[in-house]
């Protein structure tokens, strides 16, 4: 049986798992993308697996699940999630307004609710706008 304190040790313990995978070349893994390719996450533990082969595939996913279920509870719950040195999670609320019904053209209120928002760190902004910088010089 799990005890109530169990999410937030998986948690602490995916963080010390997280540290050690820092050393991966995410550079390398994105370069291998196609030109305006997606990453999946199997590339990305793939990647993790190479990089730390003491951890099989199936314990880098159970991190990822872990990791990704805890930010969800914690927006779901209105919490603010920082992950230093990639961004912060948060919820926005998104007020009720009018909008236009397409097929119709008649006006239509689209209720309030709350939406998720990533804003990157500056090292991420930094990183995204150095490979923006570097294909702009290739052509």
């Amino acid at each position: 049986m799990v005890g109530p304190g169990a999410p937030r040790q998986a948690m602490a313990a995916c963080g010390r798992a997280m540290k050690r995978m820092a050393l991966v070349r995410w550079q390398e893994l994105a370069d291998s993308l196609p030109q305006g390719g997606k990453m999946k996450k199997s590339q990305i533990i793939q990647a993790l697996q190479d990089e730390n082969p003491w951890l099989t595939t199936e314990d880098i996913d159970r991190i990822f699940t872990v990791m990704f279920d805890e930010i969800a509870e914690a927006l779901a719950a209105g919490e603010r999630v920082e992950l230093r040195r990639f961004g912060t999670f948060t919820v926005r609320n998104r007020p009720r307004r009018k909008m236009r019904n397409p097929y119709t053209g008649g006006s239509v209120m689209v209720p309030a609710k709350n939406v998720p928002h990533f804003k990157p760190s500056r090292q991420v902004n930094n990183r995204i706008n150095q490979s923006r910088d570097m294909a702009d010089r290739q052509f």
